[in-house]
């Protein structure tokens, strides 16, 4: 598919490719104002999102056209092995173990190589998911480990389907706890959700909501129900069915549905259900989110969209196409979107809609609107090119990172300017293929 701005989205891909270049340059370029994160959450090595596994992934996404960029993606992972020598935690698909695994499976399906690396880190990930399937209950989650796709077994489910030829028992083990956890347990005197949290959303600048120890029905795709949505409909779209799939399936749609939420645009969601709200049927005062991946409509749309094709129910689909064309009929400058980002910013919008291309005819205008806002706001002065928000400040931050920083907007462009969403292999750590 032609795109308007091609060139120039490829060429700031370039540009953010040069200034990533240097894995030790990158790491000390990172910077956020006044110390506003913990440490870990400015940089750790070993991480998909914010450390050297991730921006490997921006280099493995360029080597059919740029060979070269397969040297660039050797140093990244020789950095992340050299992280993972240094801790010996069990984490879900975006840190430690995982995440190097992922990425050098990525790397491996760009070059051919790495074939040896990958066999030695799945024997990890096999201990990883089997621990994370031992620390699972079966009432209210105690937290997002339990099941999202950073730290849980979503994320982790969906590189054991990359690799289901050679680790399909763990997948179907993780598959089968997804299921189990649709269905209702006893909280509080009332039936909920086996995906109950009773841990706090995080952080979201839209909603001040105070949460006890009731905990929330969390809907997003990054840390709720979406995401396991996402998974179980990839699953079953490549043949991999576990008893009470379908059922599942068809509850979490039902959840989805039930909780969606109606302005003067058209159907939307909330982040999340506290339990108030729960006991209620409705929800309180919600203003439409940003159209984000972690949070937000376009998100949860993808996943409705993988469940409707998955089990052929177009009301699913068409519920999902309602919602974007939705937030089409916001101007993008109305978007409350602050930065570039993969996981709340304007790459992550990029990326998402671009499944919506065939079904909604004012997506490719909207593509091209985001693109110009993102290469408006490249400058070459700042350490990686771009600049991005902070939450619970008004100053800005220098991210490399894939989901906060410059990695996932180099990727999101390049695919843009590829116009082909098969080629997007590593939008599977967002779960959207």
């Amino acid at each position: 598919m032609t795109r308007t701005y091609a060139p120039e989205a490829l060429h700031i891909s370039d540009l953010i490719a040069e200034k990533l270049a240097d894995p030790a340059r990158v790491h000390d370029q990172v910077w956020v104002p006044q110390e506003l994160l913990p440490e870990s959450q400015k940089w750790y090595p070993l991480s998909l999102g914010s450390g050297f596994p991730g921006i490997s992934l921006l280099f493995s996404s360029r080597i059919e056209r740029d060979p070269g960029s397969a040297a660039f993606t050797h140093k990244y992972l020789a950095e992340s092995l050299a992280a993972l020598h240094r801790t010996d935690r069990v984490k879900g698909l975006y840190n430690d173990v995982s995440s190097l695994a992922f990425a050098t499976w990525i790397a491996h399906r760009a070059t051919g190589g790495y074939v040896q690396a990958v066999e030695k880190l799945d024997t990890h990930v096999r201990y990883v998911s089997k621990t994370m399937l031992s620390m699972a209950g079966g009432g209210p989650c105690q937290s997002f480990q339990d099941f999202d796709v950073l730290s849980g077994l979503t994320g982790i489910g969906r590189y054991l389907l990359m690799r289901q030829d050679d680790m399909r028992e763990e997948l179907e083990g993780i598959l089968a706890a997804l299921v189990r956890m649709a269905s209702d347990v006893e909280h509080g005197g009332s039936r909920v959700p086996g995906y109950w949290s009773l841990v706090p959303p995080t952080a979201d600048p839209d909603r001040a909501l105070p949460f006890g120890a009731d905990g929330h029905l969390n809907l997003g795709l990054a840390h709720g129900i979406a995401g396991p949505l996402a998974l179980l409909s990839l699953s079953c779209s490549a043949g991999i069915v576990v008893d009470g799939q379908r059922g599942a399936m068809e509850r979490l749609v039902g959840l989805l549905d039930h909780w969606s939420l109606q302005d003067e645009r058209g159907v939307f969601w909330p982040g999340w259900v506290s339990f108030d709200e729960w006991r209620a049927g409705e929800v309180g005062p919600w203003r439409r989110k940003r159209p984000s991946w972690c949070y937000g409509s376009p998100g949860v749309s993808r996943a409705l969209q993988l469940a409707g094709r998955a089990l052929d129910r177009p009301d699913w689909s068409d519920l999902a196409i309602r919602s974007v064309a939705s937030q089409l009929s916001v101007p993008p400058s109305d978007w409350v979107v602050h930065d570039a980002s993969a996981c709340h910013g304007w790459a992550g919008a990029l990326h998402l809609l671009q499944f919506f291309e065939g079904d909604c005819p004012q997506v490719s205008q909207v593509l091209d609107d985001i693109v110009v806002r993102i290469v408006e706001s490249f400058d070459a002065d700042s350490a990686f090119g771009l600049r991005f928000s902070v939450e619970g400040s008004d100053g800005k931050a220098d991210f490399p990172g894939f989901l906060d920083g410059v990695t996932g907007v180099g990727l999101a462009l390049e695919s843009y300017a590829r116009g082909n969403t098969t080629a997007m292999e590593w939008g599977t750590a967002l779960l959207t293929v």
